[in-house]
C-alpha cells in the first residue's frame, strides 16, 4: 500500500499545480490536500480524485492532524515559520520537502534539521522554482573539463498569477532579509557591495538587454558547489516576459550561462534559455513535483537516503529535462 503525500498548501497557487502534475504522473497516487481553509482542500481534493483533504495547523506540533494518519512524505508551501511540518516530518521518519525561504532563513531551516532526527530524507529547496535552473546548470556544466563562470537570471514578469510565497512582498523580503547579494568572484564568497557585482547588463530571449539586479537566494550556492565554478552569480529581473511583449500573455525566462573550457581544450561561453508559457508557479509546482517522486522512488532510480539534502542532490537531471518536455517548457 502506497502511503498518501501530505500537501500542505495543496489548494495554493502552487500546491494545486504540485497536485496535479503529480495526480497526471501517477494516477494512483494518494494525495492529502492539506490547509487552514478545509472547504477549500477539500474542493481541490474532489477535483483531483484519489485524494482527500484535511484541515492543518501549522502553529501546532501535531499539525492539528489524526494521530492515527500516517503519510509516505509530507511537503510544504507555505513558509512555515515555526518548522512545526518540518518537526512532524523528522520526528516520525518521514521524507520531508519545503520550497520557500531566503539565503539568510536557511540558518533556520538547518538549525531545525540538526536539532531533530536525522533518519529520513529533508530536502531544502527554497531555490527559484524548487532547484529547477541549477539542476539543469549543473547537468550541462558537465559538458565541461573545467568552469571558469556561470550565472543565473530570473525574468519575472509581474502580470503573472502567483501566491503569496512566490509574489512581490516574498521578493521584497528576500532583499530586505539580503541588502547586498551574495556571489563567488575569482574563487571566493563576497557581498557584490560595487555597482559592477550588484547589476548586470542581460540579454532576453527576445533580444531585448535590461539592466537586473543581484539575487540573494539560496541558488547561488548550489549553482557554484555543484559546477566547481570559480564564480557564479544569480540576477533577477522583474519586467514583462517575451510571452507578455509579444502579445501570448506572461511567460516565465531562466537565462543560464556557462563559460569553461571543454574536454577538447576549447574554451566557450554556453547559453541556455528556458521558458514556460504559464509562469513561474507552475514550474516552482512541475519542480516540486518532481522532487516528491525521486523522494517516494517513482522514478525507476533509488530514494534518496536519509540526510539533508538540496534539489540537486537528489534530481535525476535527466528524469527532469523529461517532465519539462512534457509540460511544455522550451529549452533552446
Amino acid at each position: 500500500m502506497t502511503l498518501p503525500v501530505l500537501l500542505i498548501g495543496g489548494s495554493g497557487c502552487v500546491g494545486s499545480r504540485a497536485a496535479a502534475f503529480l495526480r497526471r504522473f501517477h494516477p494512483d497516487l494518494p494525495l492529502v490536500i492539506g490547509g487552514r481553509d478545509l472547504e477549500r482542500a477539500q474542493a481541490t481534493a474532489d477535483e483531483l480524485g484519489t485524494a482527500t483533504a484535511a484541515r492543518v495547523d501549522l502553529d501546532r506540533a501535531d499539525l492539528g492532524l489524526d494521530p492515527e494518519q500516517r503519510f509516505g512524505a509530507v511537503v510544504v508551501f507555505p513558509r512555515d515559520a515555526g518548522f512545526n511540518a518540518q518537526r512532524f516530518a523528522q520526528d516520525r521518519r518521514i521524507p520531508f520537502h519545503a520550497i520557500t525561504g531566503s539565503l539568510v532563513e536557511t540558518a533556520q531551516d538547518l538549525t531545525a534539521y540538526v536539532h531533530g532526527p536525522q533518519a529520513s530524507p529533508v530536502v531544502l529547496a527554497s531555490h527559484w522554482m524548487a532547484g529547477v535552473p541549477v539542476i539543469l546548470a549543473a547537468h550541462h556544466a558537465g559538458e565541461f573539463a573545467a568552469v571558469e563562470e556561470v550565472s543565473l537570471a530570473f525574468v519575472f514578469d509581474p502580470e503573472e498569477e502567483m501566491g503569496p510565497a512566490a509574489g512581490f512582498e516574498s521578493l521584497e523580503a528576500v532583499q530586505a532579509a539580503n541588502p547586498l547579494p551574495l556571489i563567488r568572484k575569482n574563487g571566493s564568497w563576497v557581498w557584490a557591495r560595487t555597482e559592477s557585482d550588484r547589476v548586470r547588463t542581460i540579454t532576453t530571449a527576445d533580444a531585448a538587454r535590461h539592466q537586473a539586479d543581484g539575487y540573494g537566494s539560496l541558488d547561488v550556492l548550489s549553482l557554484a558547489e555543484a559546477t566547481g565554478a570559480v564564480s557564479a552569480r544569480v540576477d533577477l529581473l522583474v519586467a514583462a516576459s517575451a510571452g507578455s511583449r509579444a502579445g501570448r500573455g506572461p511567460s516565465h525566462e531562466i537565462v543560464i550561462e556557462i563559460t569553461g573550457t571543454l574536454h577538447d581544450g576549447v574554451t566557450v561561453t554556453r547559453r541556455f534559455d528556458l521558458s514556460h508559457p504559464d509562469g513561474q508557479s507552475s514550474l516552482t509546482a512541475l519542480g516540486t513535483a518532481v522532487a516528491i517522486e525521486h523522494l517516494l522512488g517513482l522514478t525507476g532510480t533509488p530514494a534518496p537516503t536519509a540526510g539533508l539534502h538540496f534539489p540537486e542532490t537528489v534530481i535525476d537531471p535527466a528524469h527532469l529535462q523529461k517532465r519539462l518536455g512534457e509540460s511544455g517548457t522550451h529549452l533552446t
